[in-house]
């Protein structure tokens, strides 16, 4: 939506072949928010939270995320092909659901 303040066109990308999957990262999200809005915990900065996410204009799920996890640090969001999170979820908490 052009002149939409919310416009995450400027928003980074990681390829899906770069994607940590360690447990450590995992850990900062929990299975059920990472599952429901397919999205991963990538980093940890200072107080930065860089969570991967598939579609930019996810309003509700940022919003949500941040609300959840706003308290302890403050989160950044980093585009990623939906698929490539996807197969990274179950490559971290397995292919069952919660």
């Amino acid at each position: 939506m052009a002149g939409d303040s919310r416009d995450r066109s400027d928003v980074d990308y990681i390829h899906p072949r770069l994607i940590d999957t360690s447990q450590e990262l995992a850990s900062l999200l929990p299975e059920s928010l990472a599952r429901e809005h397919n999205v991963l915990a990538q980093g940890v900065g200072g107080r930065v939270l860089t969570i991967l996410i598939g579609d930019p204009n996810d309003f509700f799920a940022m919003d949500r995320l941040r609300f959840t996890l706003g308290s302890c640090s403050e989160v950044r969001f980093v585009l990623s092909s939906r698929r490539g999170i996807q197969e990274a979820i179950e490559r971290v908490y397995g292919t069952t659901g919660v």
